[in-house]
């Protein structure tokens, strides 16, 4: 079922590349114990009003990026001289503003699209420090679900310089990956850094992924399947 709902989708997902999402990548800087991948009840909330979908971990809120602040507030973090090194690659505003537009603002949106993208933005002591990225976009199409013929998900962080070195990275993390696996049903997630970025390969790794492939001189993939995060929670 999921399979068929991804191909009704196809040309969302073929539109998503054209517009090049694939320019994401992870940006963490510190790494936790992966045994704290599963949030329990008092901090995995998920709440909804009619615009935002939420989420809220230990001491973040993660929001559906949609609130006109809060798209300000990221395209200024994109810019950061130190998130586009991390980035690999230059990123625009107008890129910026138009891959958080992409995104899905509810649940239930997300779920009947049979593609879901989910744009959140990360709030830490009432601030906007970063976003995160989990669904489907162009890297998903390469690397997961048209090689695999399976149901996954591309993860992405870009952090405010001011908010590395703080857990921020591995408490989103960890919820991100909870989000996709028990919340939107996929069968694996990845995420990809660039090979100098060791702060974020190292929180890959702790929160589960495993190193998949390199398939450029300057990124290194990593996956996690649902086997291995369903041992993780146990």
């Amino acid at each position: 079922m999921k399979k068929e709902l991804f191909m009704k989708n196809k040309i969302l997902v073929l539109f998503i590349l054209f517009l090049g999402s694939q320019g994401f990548s992870s940006t963490f800087s510190e790494a936790e114990n992966c045994k704290k991948i599963v949030g329990n009840s008092t901090t995995s909330k998920i709440s909804e009003d009619k615009k935002n979908l939420k989420l809220q971990t230990e001491r973040l809120e993660l929001r559906v990026a949609s609130e006109p602040s809060d798209i300000n507030s990221l395209v200024q973090i994109f810019m950061h001289p130190k998130v586009q090194e991390m980035s690999g690659s230059y990123i625009s505003e107008t890129r910026v503003k138009r891959i958080i537009s992409l995104g899905h603002k509810t649940l239930e949106e997300a779920k009947n699209s049979g593609a879901p993208l989910i744009n959140f933005a990360i709030i830490f002591e009432g601030k906007v420090v970063g976003m995160t990225q989990i669904g489907v976009n162009s890297e998903t199409l390469v690397l997961g679900i048209a090689k695999r013929g399976q149901y996954w998900a591309s993860m992405s962080y870009h952090l405010h310089p001011d908010a590395w070195g703080k857990g921020i990275a591995s408490e989103s993390s960890r919820r991100m990956v909870q989000f996709a696996f028990d919340t939107l049903g996929f069968d694996g997630v990845h995420g990809d850094a660039i090979k100098s970025n060791t702060s974020s390969i190292q929180v890959l790794e702790k929160t589960g992924f495993e190193w998949f492939e390199s398939l450029d001189p300057t990124h290194d993939h990593f996956q996690i399947k649902r086997s291995s995060y369903q041992l993780l929670a146990k």
